[in-house]
């Protein structure tokens, strides 16, 4: 990704070719992206044993990708703006965060129902304690947020910049609008009024 950012932003004449992108184009830079997040996640909270979780969504991923792959090589100049480039990059962050808190949502909720039934199998045996699971899947919600914040504000001056308006009401800008709305409130009751792990894991979810 950091390669890809250089090389767009500040070389000059790779904006005379680019190559459009279809959905299972860009599922390895969204496999790319959850492994990094989640290896940043790994290092902060000190807990090496979720990856067992998140590593079959990215094979998923890549896999889908490599059945469906092909490139089209279309010229849109819209598409050719710095500003598109680090918008994509920040939204592809965003998206990703949100499958892992996703993830980590489903295994609190998985893991606090197995306390609860007194059921001590491989998830309660592979799992940290539900307080630092919570930890880490409110870790990965802020990242979601603060990422699909910068989508949203980039893609607002990429627009405006290239076709005139800031704003439109297009569905997929609303779902992501809505998208941001979920984890900003799940975010403030997290922080204002102790929103409880089960419930910030419901969030999580939704916003997925």
């Amino acid at each position: 990704l950091f390669v890809f950012f250089c090389f767009f932003f500040f070389n000059d004449t790779a904006t005379t070719e680019i190559y459009t992108l279809s959905l299972h184009d860009a599922l390895p830079i969204l496999a790319l992206a959850i492994i990094l997040i989640y290896l940043y996640i790994e290092t902060v909270s000190r807990v090496k044993t979720t990856g067992f979780f998140i590593v079959p969504f990215v094979f998923l991923f890549q896999l889908v990708s490599s059945m469906f792959d092909k490139f089209n090589i279309e010229v849109n100049h819209l598409l050719t703006s710095k500003f598109f480039i680090l918008h994509v990059s920040s939204a592809i962050a965003g998206y990703s965060a949100m499958t892992i808190a996703a993830i980590y949502g489903i295994l609190y909720l998985m893991l606090y129902h197995d306390i609860k039934s007194s059921r001590f199998g491989i998830i309660y045996n592979r799992l940290p304690p539900l307080e630092i699971l919570h930890g880490m899947n409110y870790k990965t919600v802020r990242i979601a947020f603060v990422f699909i914040s910068g989508a949203l504000i980039l893609g607002s001056l990429w627009s405006s910049m290239s076709v005139g308006w800031y704003w439109n009401w297009d569905p997929k800008i609303i779902s992501v609008l809505v998208i941001w709305l979920v984890l900003g409130v799940g975010i403030f009751m997290r922080r204002c009024f102790g929103f409880s792990g089960k419930k910030l894991a419901y969030v999580s979810l939704f916003g997925f």
